[in-house]
């Protein structure tokens, strides 16, 4: 199997020609946090810039650290998709009608697997008796751990999740994969997935491939009732607001709007900033033991961030652009 090498900006672009496992997920009708309607409309648009929140920065910093944990805990010879090596070994156990995809970053490549008009990035990848296994890695917020736990309280799959697992196994041809979960009281579920039936994922998530193609809207289903009334698709001809205090709301809201959107922008690259300070910094305090004071301010680092900070020193700071979260 042939590998290539793509540029982040070329691979934002060339994900919007296929559908993702988290595409997966919406498509399916089970994502709490969007509809079919939306992600059909939203695929549409022109692609927004290439924008990662503080949350998600942080989720993908702890994936490196969750993935040693669960590799400890379990036992598993863990995979290193950043690793020239690694890679042909993954490859090596996927389907030859796979494409792999090596995704250049200035932190960490990943590796983008493509199968037809379907692709997936994988968290992790892990060897257990043999077997190589795909690892799903997710921080959960304190609020959404009862997702995760079944009646009985025992640790279970979210059913938005097993969508996005169950298309990351049809995409790399295996069997099973796990999750791994680390919640907001800290504790962490490491919870198999075994792939089920996939005919009704492959229909639905193909024929949206197809409607995106040929712009063919998706019927409104109870599920898209805001989206419907957010449209106006109520009626073929909307009714003309002409009161003038809603006029005046609606101006001043956009004016708002407006200014909020600037606000962001200038934002950005200050947050951008206070990242990588706090990074340096972090590598910094962890080279002097894990505990330092400077200009009156106590700087602690953790002996598990330590590790962490530690392992990107080695393997991501090759080229002195690691950004890391917060301390």
């Amino acid at each position: 199997m042939t590998i290539t090498r793509i540029t982040r900006e070329h691979w934002l672009d060339a994900r919007r020609e296929t559908i993702g496992a988290s595409d997966a997920a919406i498509i399916l009708g089970r994502y709490p946090w969007q509809t079919p309607r939306q992600w059909y409309h939203r695929r549409l648009a022109p692609r927004l810039p290439d924008e990662t929140s503080e949350r998600q920065a942080i989720g993908h910093a702890a994936e490196p650290m969750l993935l040693d944990i669960a590799s400890s805990r379990e036992g598993w010879l863990l995979l290193d998709p950043a690793s020239e090596q690694d890679q042909a070994q993954i490859l090596s156990q996927l389907p030859t009608d796979r494409v792999g995809i090596v995704v250049e970053s200035s932190t960490e490549d990943q590796l983008w697997i493509k199968y037809g008009k379907l692709s997936a990035t994988i968290d992790g990848w892990a060897v257990i008796d043999g077997a190589l296994h795909t690892v799903e890695v997710k921080t959960v917020g304190f609020h959404s751990k009862p997702k995760w736990r079944d009646d009985a309280g025992n640790p279970v799959i979210p059913p938005y999740v097993q969508d996005q697992m169950r298309h990351q196994l049809i995409v790399s041809g295996l069997s099973a994969g796990y999750a791994v979960a680390l919640h907001g009281d800290f504790s962490v579920d490491v919870i198999l997935y075994e792939i089920e039936e996939t005919s009704e994922h492959l229909t639905r998530v193909l024929d949206m491939a197809r409607r995106v193609k040929e712009q063919d809207e998706p019927t409104p289903t109870g599920a898209d009732l805001a989206d419907v009334l957010a449209d106006s698709d109520l009626s073929d001809t909307p009714a003309e607001l002409d009161d003038p205090d809603v006029v005046g709301l609606t101006m001043e809201l956009a004016n708002l709007d407006k200014r909020i959107s600037r606000l962001n922008q200038e934002i950005k690259p200050l947050d951008q900033r206070r990242r990588e300070l706090k990074a340096q910094i972090a590598v910094a305090v962890a080279d002097l033991g894990g505990r330092a004071v400077c200009d009156g301010r106590e700087w602690y680092v953790s002996e598990t961030a330590a590790r962490t900070v530690e392992r990107a020193a080695t393997r991501q700071l090759r080229s002195r652009k690691w950004k890391g979260g917060a301390l």
